[in-house]
């Protein structure tokens, strides 16, 4: 009997280390939670659009999600004309990487059935209903992400490996401009000939921060 209780501590001691091994591995690096921070919360290009009328008052919302995960930081991506909040024009699943030291990922999934999830960020039963069964992972669209200074995060899809079929396009390139209050969105499609069909010709959309959401909750 001594003999069996020995041989039950040694195994609960061993699964207790081999746990605290795996949690260990998932340690988030300063950076990597810096960038994840400041990627979510409520943003709007209402300066933007009041100064140049090339660019409409948009509202972004980008609000993290499944913080129980280790793999990475998960956030809802819900981005709506200002006059039309309930009826958003895009909606996303980001998952967020860290690579290497400097050097992130956001890997973009679209939502099936999306049209059930609008404004789930304000709703958490509605929000508990949305699972990774729910995701459609948008091949060749992930952003590759680096960290330029203390103060910028600068980030770009990678060649035309994102196809898009909007207005007659061939494939969308994006690219972004991270800071603690700001982010910077220039989203464009091209044809197969690679002439601009769709987005903004001069330069990003300039998203300011109103509101943080906290990926620490």
């Amino acid at each position: 009997m001594k003999r069996v209780c020995i041989l039950l501590f040694l195994i609960i001691l061993l699964t207790g280390c081999a746990k605290q091994s795996i949690n260990e591995a998932y340690v988030f690096t300063d950076d990597f939670l810096k960038l994840g921070d400041w990627m979510t919360g409520r943003f709007s290009s209402y300066k933007q659009s009041a100064q140049d009328t090339n660019y409409y008052h948009i509202d972004l919302i980008m609000y993290p999600i499944w913080s129980e995960r280790h793999d990475g930081i998960w956030i809802y991506v819900e981005q709506a004309l200002h006059e039309n909040n309930d009826k958003p024009y895009r909606q996303r699943i980001y998952n967020l990487k860290e690579l290497r030291d400097g050097l992130y990922e956001s890997n973009v999934y679209t939502i099936k059935s999306e049209e059930q999830f609008i404004n789930c960020y304000n709703n958490s039963q509605l929000l508990s209903c949305l699972t990774e069964d729910s995701l459609i992972l948008k091949h060749g669209c992930s952003i590759v992400i680096s960290r330029k200074c203390q103060l910028i995060f600068e980030g770009n899809t990678v060649g035309s490996a994102c196809k898009s079929e909007l207005y007659d396009a061939s494939y969308a390139q994006s690219q972004v401009i991270i800071t603690k209050q700001m982010l910077k969105s220039w989203d464009r499609g091209f044809d197969r000939n690679h002439k601009h069909v769709w987005g903004p010709e001069s330069g990003p959309y300039i998203f300011d921060k109103e509101e943080n959401f906290s990926i620490y909750e």
